[in-house]
């Protein structure tokens, strides 16, 4: 009986851990940070290889909103971090861009106005959602040697494409 104790007790502590670990370190206690630049945050080592250009183009933020771009392989690897911000009240459309390995990727998307950083992101007051394809596929193939435009119309009464609301720990 004891060994069965123990297994539950270990059980819970590594839920409590991974509970504790998954919420952004000091977030309640930090202030929010000045927004980065426009443009790739971060880019992965491992992104070698022959590339597939990846434009993104996004129309409708509102002033004072900022985006961020998470492109993973469709095995959970981040490859890159897009950030886009509106603090000037433009109407023109955001543009980011970057190249990946040819492979199949998953796009997620944030939105918010208060940043705490890269790994943070706007918080729990941000709104963040998946890229679905037309049969409700969150999988995005992109070949190498080719290059892709994605349009993400920021309105909130934007009509098309598709997307999955996600909750702030799966961003």
């Amino acid at each position: 009986m004891k060994p069965v104790f123990r297994s539950i007790f270990t059980f819970l502590s590594f839920v409590l851990l991974l509970s504790f670990s998954c919420m952004p370190h000091g977030l309640a206690d930090e202030a929010a940070q000045p927004w980065p630049a426009n443009g790739e945050l971060y880019r992965s080592g491992s992104a070698a290889g022959e590339q597939a250009s990846l434009k993104i183009v996004i129309s409708n933020l509102s002033s004072g909103y900022a985006s961020l771009v998470k492109l993973t392989t469709d095995e959970g690897e981040l490859v890159s971090c897009l950030f886009a911000g509106n603090t000037a009240g433009s109407t023109q459309a955001l543009r980011l861009s970057t190249s990946v390995p040819g492979g199949n990727y998953v796009l997620t998307y944030g939105t918010g106005t208060d940043w705490y950083g890269q790994k943070a992101a706007f918080g729990t007051a941000g709104t963040y959602s998946k890229l679905l394809l037309e049969d409700n596929q969150s999988v995005i193939p992109l070949d190498a040697g080719y290059t892709y435009t994605l349009y993400i119309d920021a309105s909130p009464d934007s009509t098309g494409g598709s997307s999955e609301a996600i909750a702030y720990g799966s961003f």
